[in-house]
């Protein structure tokens, strides 16, 4: 944890009584790669791409209908598309919580000219909101800022401005790529229930919350993919 170039407070990992005694940064691109190596192994496939237009449920499971009229029977139906779910709307499942969203957020990867350490997670403390500083493979870096009200676009401009305010001040960051940026809303809801017949729900579909404390999809995921038994 850093206030500006002051650094306030070190958590190393070394000393964990873990087999694995440090943290991993792993892009979701890379967590999507995986899965979709594995469920082709598995002799599964993705189809690309295909939009839910309706839902008929009956008691051997569904029928789901696609925009351009294409329609397929299933025993059940997933529906992890999303805290927009068109699954859950077409199946009448009350969505529970506030649609007004919480606090905001910028998030980009980038590259970036630095001194600070490749090898640390740094958060910066400031009074407009927190930074985190996060080193991805191949010299890409994560940001993270909680900002008033964000941009749909951010651009370059607008993340060297928040290291300006928020980063290193002897030696300052300088943006000179950014490989992807977007932003998103912290919302707290949750759906009245995870399963309506064949119908099932996973994911922010089911149910969205803050992604602090690791609770997003890398975790999520890999969590319930190594999880004993």
């Amino acid at each position: 944890m850093r206030d500006r170039d002051r650094v306030l407070l070190t958590v190393p990992f070394g000393t964990l009584p873990s087999r694995y005694p440090y943290a991993l940064m792993v892009s979701q691109s890379e967590t999507e790669a995986v899965l979709a190596e594995r469920l082709t192994a598995l002799g599964g496939r993705v189809l690309r791409p295909y939009e839910m237009t309706g839902l008929t449920l009956d008691d051997a499971g569904a029928t789901v209908g696609f925009a351009g009229g294409a329609t397929g029977r299933a025993r059940w139906v997933v529906g992890a598309d999303g805290m927009r779910s068109t699954v859950r709307e077409l199946a009448g499942i009350g969505f529970g919580g506030s649609p007004d969203p919480g606090e905001s957020f910028l998030l980009a990867d980038v590259r970036v000219d630095s001194a600070l350490p490749r090898d640390q997670v740094a958060l910066f403390l400031a009074r407009p909101g927190p930074l985190v500083w996060a080193p991805l493979p191949d010299g890409v870096v994560r940001l993270v800022a909680a900002v008033a009200d964000a941009p749909r676009d951010p651009g370059a401009e607008r993340f060297q401005a928040l290291l300006d305010e928020r980063g290193p001040a002897r030696r300052p960051d300088r943006v000179t790529d950014v490989l992807w940026a977007s932003r998103f809303r912290v919302h707290h809801r949750v759906a009245e229930t995870f399963r309506a017949g064949p119908v099932l729900l996973a994911g922010d579909a089911a149910h969205v919350h803050s992604p602090a404390g690791g609770q997003g999809m890398n975790l999520g995921i890999c969590g319930l993919n190594h999880r004993p038994g």
